[in-house]
């Protein structure tokens, strides 16, 4: 089936390129006939990842069943709602993910979020209640636990 996807990949890339083609020469006329010149480029997508949303699902659901750490058991759950979910209702979702903190449980849901990888950026992006001092206070907590 892997084969077929690839195969089925490669015919979309090469319509894609033609239709980036004729796009262009219609842009080229109807810019000629207004006296004008077109220096545009189109550029449609090359790649078009098709996946197999069950065999994702399976291999998923055998990695559950392995009684994983509760990092990766998150990040599992996370894939599984990514193939489940559309793109905005996985934003939505994460939103809600992340609740907003209190100054009894910020510390601890920043160390949580930094052992997850996310950058300061998205902590900051996430939760508006939450200031650079108060990731850095918690990256700070996190290196004297650690000595």
């Amino acid at each position: 089936m892997l084969a077929e996807y690839t195969t089925l990949d490669n015919k979309l890339a090469e319509k894609a390129k033609g239709l980036e083609l004729a796009e262009e020469q219609i842009w080229r006329l109807w810019a000629m006939w207004q006296g004008q010149s077109f220096d545009g480029e189109i550029v449609y997508p090359t790649t078009f990842h098709i996946r197999d949303k069950s065999m994702d699902m399976d291999i998923l659901e055998k990695a559950a069943r392995t009684n994983p750490s509760p990092t990766v058991k998150r990040a599992i759950d996370k894939k599984i709602l990514e193939i489940i979910l559309e793109e905005d209702e996985m934003k939505e979702f994460e939103e809600m993910e992340h609740p907003v903190t209190t100054s009894q449980n910020r510390t601890e849901h920043i160390q949580q979020m930094i052992m997850e990888g996310y950058t300061d950026q998205q902590m900051l992006d996430l939760h508006p209640e939450i200031t650079q001092a108060d990731i850095d206070s918690a990256k700070q907590n996190l290196l004297d636990q650690g000595e």
